[in-house]
């Protein structure tokens, strides 16, 4: 039995970020073809293409579902517990981080693009509230969210590098991910 067939704009939306990010969740972005997301979406091509536009605008429009999922989700953390939830409970990258990496490294990324929806910025406060910045000791507050983010997407990124140059398995790899939350938890509190 296949899914109703999506009506309107709102509803094919829906059903093509949705479709996209099961497609995308399993596969590389660059395996992931239009065509294969309205057929998943339950739509034509033509209706994908009118709603939603390119590909990369499919990305665009799922990097910024991700970032608003994340916003919900941190909604009153305070600074470690928004890079712990950014850090998140599962060493697997993840679809929001292949995603823009596969952007940003195809060259289509649009940056402007990334910096209206990216949440980066509502972490600046949050130095503050922890008592970094406007303690007058330590980095400034775009320097500890540059090096907390930077630790995030690297290990996020890269944890199946290193572990495999570590010769680390399953376990070790939870403690490993686990250890790294908790350092990034104490740097960001100081």
């Amino acid at each position: 039995v296949s899914a109703p067939t999506p009506r309107g704009r709102d509803e094919i939306r829906t059903a093509a970020l949705d479709a996209a990010e099961r497609l995308l969740r399993a596969n590389p972005p660059g395996s992931v073809s239009m065509r294969a997301i309205a057929e998943e979406a339950n739509v034509t091509y033509s209706l994908l293409n009118r709603h939603l536009g390119t590909k990369q605008a499919i990305v665009d429009a799922m990097l910024a579902r991700f970032e608003d999922r994340w916003r919900v989700r941190a909604a009153g953390a305070d600074l470690a517990g928004a890079l712990g939830m950014m850090m998140g409970d599962d060493p697997d990258a993840g679809t929001f981080l292949r995603l823009l990496a596969w952007s940003i490294l195809s060259g289509d990324a649009d940056l402007s693009t990334y910096r209206r929806h990216s949440a980066m910025h509502e972490l600046l406060p949050l130095v503050d509230e922890a008592g970094g910045e406007a303690s007058g000791e330590g980095p400034d507050a775009e320097t500890v969210v540059a090096a907390g983010m930077a630790m995030i997407y690297g290990w996020r990124f890269f944890n199946p590098f290193i572990t495999r140059m570590l010769d680390l398995e399953g376990a070790d790899v939870e403690r490993l991910h686990t250890e790294m939350g908790r350092i990034l938890r104490e740097r960001a509190t100081g």
